[in-house]
């Protein structure tokens, strides 16, 4: 009896740390959205006090049309075109307009702009939770929660509350990071095919995933073909978005690679250069527009070289391999770009920079940076709202 009732009080004292886990996420994706909430109203005085004539309206119409998120709703709303002024909207890939359509059609009373934003939204906190999560196999609970604040507060974080991918594409990403740590391979594989009908750089992920794979059954020894399963086999599916993305191309204009046709027209004109001349064209084009340089390409250069040396400092605290090879592989592949003009903004996907962030262990440091992203933050988001070309 006695025995009973240890193993019903250990199970009760499961279930309630698991519940204090379940509070605990859901209050970190509370939040996520509450934060951005404050940063975009804080951001909407300071532009108020400047403008006394603008409304709240201005903060949806920046939204909804800022950027590429007209183009989002147009193929969410009207599809692929085969032909026609709309064709190269090819170039934009198939998930996330799917779902604005699923949910304005389904739920939403055919509202996309709103669709568009809940999907960011929703997802963002998501994103939040799973980074908790994966920061969490490693790190002490306190790092972890700052170092998601520092997500939730990166300059380019406006991105993920509108009508762009950033906040579906950082949910897929990140929660398929958590499951490649965690080695469970079927999930693995699902949400890496949905990043890579996400972005390109979801087909990305296969890079830790395989790592990750070939490191466990390395330490297997001599028994390693043991534990080879069907489930492993899953990692295959994670860059089938890509082909059916080149199917889509076929499909509507007769050609897989006919979105790189239109990438490298206007208003686009995107090439694949090596990072050196990508890196000295953004310093001449600093250097000739000025204001565009504060925007744009001082901070794209200077953001490039702190990466390599988180990556180098990551190296050296020892940061889990498979991450520091995905975020080096992953910076390169954004600094290929022959006209980059969304650097900064890609690199909030660079997910291993907030697991070195982790890493570091003086608390100053760590404060200031957490300082002085959140001022960036701020002044992006003001910038964003006035309309500059904040990428």
């Amino acid at each position: 009896m006695l025995l009973v009732q240890c193993v019903y009080i250990m199970g009760w004292c499961d279930e309630m740390k698991k519940w204090k886990a379940y509070q605990k996420e859901m209050m970190i994706f509370c939040l996520s959205i509450v934060l951005h909430v404050l940063i975009m109203g804080i951001a909407f005085s300071a532009y108020k006090a400047q403008n006394p004539d603008a409304g709240f309206s201005l903060i949806w119409e920046r939204m909804t049309t800022a950027g590429d998120a007209p183009h989002y709703l147009f193929l969410a709303q009207e599809g692929y075109q085969s032909f026609g002024e709309k064709e190269n909207l090819i170039v934009f890939y198939p998930l996330y307009p799917v779902m604005i359509r699923i949910l304005a059609k389904c739920l939403l009373f055919h509202n996309f702009e709103l669709a568009g934003i809940l999907i960011s939204q929703i997802s963002t906190g998501v994103a939040a939770i799973f980074l908790y999560r994966l920061l969490k196999l490693d790190y002490k609970e306190e790092l972890s929660a700052e170092a998601v604040f520092l997500f939730l507060t990166y300059p380019f974080m406006m991105f993920t509350m509108g009508v762009f991918t950033e906040g579906i594409f950082l949910a897929l990403t990140i929660a398929a990071l958590y499951f490649i740590r965690k080695h469970e391979w079927v999930k693995v594989g699902v949400l890496g095919l949905a990043a890579s009908l996400c972005r390109m750089q979801g087909v990305l992920l296969i890079i830790p995933a395989l790592y990750e794979l070939i490191i466990m059954l390395a330490g297997k020894g001599s028994d390693w073909k043991k534990f080879l399963n069907k489930r492993q086999w899953m990692l295959f599916l994670m860059p089938v978005g890509f082909f059916v993305y080149l199917l889509l191309n076929f499909v509507k204009q007769k050609d897989c690679f006919s979105f790189m046709k239109h990438q490298s027209a206007p208003p686009w004109y995107q090439s694949i250069q090596w990072m050196n001349v990508n890196l000295t064209k953004d310093y001449g084009m600093a250097m000739e527009y000025r204001v565009l340089g504060y925007f744009i390409y001082w901070v794209q250069i200077l953001l490039f070289f702190i990466a390599v040396f988180a990556f180098l400092y990551g190296v050296h605290k020892k940061v889990r391999s498979s991450m520091i090879v995905y975020g080096g592989v992953y910076t390169c592949f954004c600094y290929l770009s022959g006209w980059l003009i969304s650097g900064a903004r890609y690199m909030l996907g660079c997910i291993p920079l907030f697991i070195i962030f982790t890493a570091i262990d003086n608390r100053l440091t760590r404060k200031i940076i957490l300082t002085v992203s959140a001022a960036l933050c701020m002044l992006y988001t003001i910038l964003f709202l006035q309309g500059q070309a904040i990428m």
